[in-house]
Protein backbone atom coordinates (compact mmCIF):
# COMPACT_ATOMS: atom_id res chain seq x y z
CA UNK A 1 0.00 0.00 0.00
CA UNK A 2 1.69 3.29 -1.02
CA UNK A 3 -0.29 6.87 -0.84
CA UNK A 4 1.26 9.90 -0.87
CA UNK A 5 -0.28 11.21 2.12
CA UNK A 6 2.70 12.07 4.32
CA UNK A 7 2.51 11.96 8.30
CA UNK A 8 4.44 15.17 8.25
CA UNK A 9 5.11 17.44 6.04
CA UNK A 10 6.77 20.80 6.28
CA UNK A 11 7.68 23.20 3.67
CA UNK A 12 9.33 26.49 3.75
CA UNK A 13 9.56 28.74 0.41
CA UNK A 14 10.89 32.30 0.13
CA UNK A 15 11.94 35.06 -2.08
CA UNK A 16 13.95 38.11 -1.94
CA UNK A 17 14.82 40.30 -4.64
CA UNK A 18 15.29 44.08 -3.82
CA UNK A 19 16.36 46.84 -6.85
CA UNK A 20 18.94 49.66 -6.17
CA UNK A 21 19.11 51.82 -9.19
CA UNK A 22 19.36 49.61 -12.38
CA UNK A 23 20.67 46.18 -10.60
CA UNK A 24 18.13 44.01 -8.99
CA UNK A 25 19.66 41.26 -6.61
CA UNK A 26 17.87 38.08 -6.12
CA UNK A 27 17.85 34.87 -3.34
CA UNK A 28 15.31 32.42 -2.54
CA UNK A 29 15.02 28.99 -0.87
CA UNK A 30 13.23 25.97 -0.14
CA UNK A 31 12.72 23.65 2.24
CA UNK A 32 10.66 20.52 1.98
CA UNK A 33 10.54 17.49 4.79
CA UNK A 34 8.12 14.68 4.34
CA UNK A 35 7.63 11.48 6.35
CA UNK A 36 5.44 8.25 5.33
CA UNK A 37 4.51 5.13 6.00
CA UNK A 38 4.08 2.33 3.42
CA UNK A 39 3.31 -0.60 3.87
CA UNK A 40 4.88 -3.04 1.25
CA UNK A 41 3.66 -7.36 1.56
CA UNK A 42 2.57 -6.42 4.77
CA UNK A 43 6.00 -4.90 6.20
CA UNK A 44 5.59 -0.76 7.25
CA UNK A 45 8.45 0.78 6.08
CA UNK A 46 9.09 4.34 7.31
CA UNK A 47 10.01 6.82 4.64
CA UNK A 48 11.40 10.19 4.46
CA UNK A 49 11.48 12.33 1.48
CA UNK A 50 13.50 16.15 2.06
CA UNK A 51 14.30 18.87 -0.76
CA UNK A 52 16.34 21.44 -0.09
CA UNK A 53 17.54 24.39 -2.62
CA UNK A 54 18.85 27.83 -2.70
CA UNK A 55 19.30 30.41 -5.31
CA UNK A 56 21.06 33.86 -6.29
CA UNK A 57 20.53 35.98 -9.45
CA UNK A 58 21.32 39.26 -10.57
CA UNK A 59 20.05 41.52 -13.34
CA UNK A 60 20.75 44.61 -15.28
CA UNK A 61 18.57 47.12 -15.96
CA UNK A 62 20.68 49.38 -18.88
CA UNK A 63 19.80 50.67 -21.99
CA UNK A 64 23.28 51.88 -23.25
CA UNK A 65 25.15 48.96 -22.24
CA UNK A 66 24.00 45.29 -22.23
CA UNK A 67 21.44 43.66 -19.91
CA UNK A 68 22.01 40.76 -18.08
CA UNK A 69 20.69 38.04 -15.96
CA UNK A 70 22.78 35.45 -13.93
CA UNK A 71 21.31 33.09 -11.60
CA UNK A 72 22.88 30.15 -9.54
CA UNK A 73 20.41 27.00 -8.05
CA UNK A 74 21.72 24.15 -5.69
CA UNK A 75 19.41 21.59 -4.99
CA UNK A 76 19.90 18.65 -2.40
CA UNK A 77 17.10 15.82 -2.80
CA UNK A 78 17.14 12.47 -0.15
CA UNK A 79 15.48 9.57 0.30
CA UNK A 80 15.39 7.51 2.84
CA UNK A 81 13.55 4.07 3.32
CA UNK A 82 14.77 0.61 2.87
CA UNK A 83 17.16 2.09 0.38
CA UNK A 84 19.13 5.14 0.32
CA UNK A 85 18.75 8.03 -2.87
CA UNK A 86 20.68 11.22 -2.69
CA UNK A 87 21.17 13.80 -5.45
CA UNK A 88 22.39 17.35 -5.38
CA UNK A 89 22.58 19.22 -8.85
CA UNK A 90 24.23 22.50 -9.32
CA UNK A 91 22.90 24.65 -12.12
CA UNK A 92 24.30 27.84 -14.01
CA UNK A 93 22.43 30.19 -16.21
CA UNK A 94 23.36 33.20 -17.55
CA UNK A 95 21.55 35.49 -20.32
CA UNK A 96 22.41 38.90 -22.02
CA UNK A 97 20.31 41.10 -24.10
CA UNK A 98 22.12 44.15 -25.99
CA UNK A 99 20.32 46.25 -28.26
CA UNK A 100 22.77 48.66 -30.55
CA UNK A 101 23.18 50.75 -33.68
CA UNK A 102 19.76 51.60 -32.98
CA UNK A 103 17.87 48.23 -35.20
CA UNK A 104 20.55 45.28 -34.32
CA UNK A 105 19.71 42.91 -30.76
CA UNK A 106 21.20 40.30 -30.00
CA UNK A 107 20.29 37.83 -26.97
CA UNK A 108 22.05 35.07 -25.97
CA UNK A 109 21.66 32.13 -23.43
CA UNK A 110 23.67 29.80 -21.36
CA UNK A 111 22.80 27.31 -19.11
CA UNK A 112 25.23 24.32 -17.08
CA UNK A 113 23.61 21.99 -15.13
CA UNK A 114 25.91 19.27 -12.90
CA UNK A 115 23.77 16.43 -11.40
CA UNK A 116 25.48 14.40 -9.13
CA UNK A 117 23.21 10.87 -8.00
CA UNK A 118 25.07 8.59 -5.30
CA UNK A 119 28.68 8.15 -6.81
CA UNK A 120 27.71 9.56 -10.55
CA UNK A 121 27.77 12.88 -12.21
CA UNK A 122 25.52 13.67 -15.04
CA UNK A 123 26.41 17.05 -17.01
CA UNK A 124 25.05 19.14 -19.79
CA UNK A 125 25.49 22.66 -20.97
CA UNK A 126 23.45 24.61 -23.62
CA UNK A 127 23.66 28.03 -25.25
CA UNK A 128 21.84 29.69 -27.72
CA UNK A 129 22.18 32.81 -29.52
CA UNK A 130 20.18 35.20 -31.63
CA UNK A 131 20.67 38.88 -33.84
CA UNK A 132 18.06 40.74 -34.81
CA UNK A 133 17.37 43.49 -37.87
CA UNK A 134 14.21 45.75 -37.11
CA UNK A 135 14.56 49.16 -39.00
CA UNK A 136 11.86 51.74 -37.30
CA UNK A 137 8.70 51.94 -38.42
CA UNK A 138 9.03 49.19 -40.50
CA UNK A 139 6.83 45.86 -40.98
CA UNK A 140 9.59 43.56 -41.34
CA UNK A 141 11.99 41.72 -38.52
CA UNK A 142 15.18 39.72 -39.88
CA UNK A 143 16.37 37.10 -37.38
CA UNK A 144 19.50 34.82 -37.44
CA UNK A 145 19.15 32.38 -34.81
CA UNK A 146 21.65 29.55 -33.25
CA UNK A 147 20.28 27.01 -31.11
CA UNK A 148 22.43 24.72 -29.42
CA UNK A 149 26.03 25.95 -30.15
CA UNK A 150 27.16 22.87 -28.10
CA UNK A 151 25.73 20.26 -30.28
CA UNK A 152 24.30 18.98 -26.77
CA UNK A 153 23.08 15.42 -27.95
CA UNK A 154 21.11 14.17 -24.96
CA UNK A 155 20.07 15.62 -21.63
CA UNK A 156 20.07 13.10 -18.77
CA UNK A 157 17.64 13.93 -15.70
CA UNK A 158 18.44 11.58 -12.49
CA UNK A 159 14.95 12.51 -10.23
CA UNK A 160 13.67 10.00 -7.14
CA UNK A 161 10.08 10.16 -5.42
CA UNK A 162 8.72 8.23 -2.32
CA UNK A 163 7.61 5.55 -5.40
CA UNK A 164 10.06 5.42 -8.12
CA UNK A 165 13.45 6.10 -9.13
CA UNK A 166 13.59 8.11 -12.33
CA UNK A 167 16.59 8.49 -15.20
CA UNK A 168 14.93 10.61 -18.05
CA UNK A 169 17.36 10.67 -21.29
CA UNK A 170 15.76 13.83 -23.33
CA UNK A 171 17.40 14.19 -26.44
CA UNK A 172 18.15 17.29 -28.01
CA UNK A 173 17.96 18.47 -31.86
CA UNK A 174 21.65 18.77 -32.94
CA UNK A 175 22.74 22.15 -34.00
CA UNK A 176 20.95 24.39 -36.30
CA UNK A 177 21.19 27.94 -37.21
CA UNK A 178 18.03 29.68 -38.46
CA UNK A 179 17.50 32.84 -40.97
CA UNK A 180 13.60 34.00 -40.44
CA UNK A 181 11.83 36.90 -41.63
CA UNK A 182 8.65 38.27 -39.94
CA UNK A 183 6.33 40.36 -41.34
CA UNK A 184 3.70 42.32 -39.32
CA UNK A 185 0.49 43.03 -40.99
Amino acid sequence: VMTNNPEERMNIYASFSQRIKKWEFGLNGNLGFNKYIQNTNAIDIPTQSNNQSLGVSLRTYYKEIPTFKLGYNKSFSQLKTSYNNETSTDNVSFGVDYKFLKRLTFKGNYNYNLTKYNASYVKFEQANVSLEYKKENSPCLFILQGNNLFNTGLINNVSFSDFMVNNTNTYVLPRVFLLSIQYKL
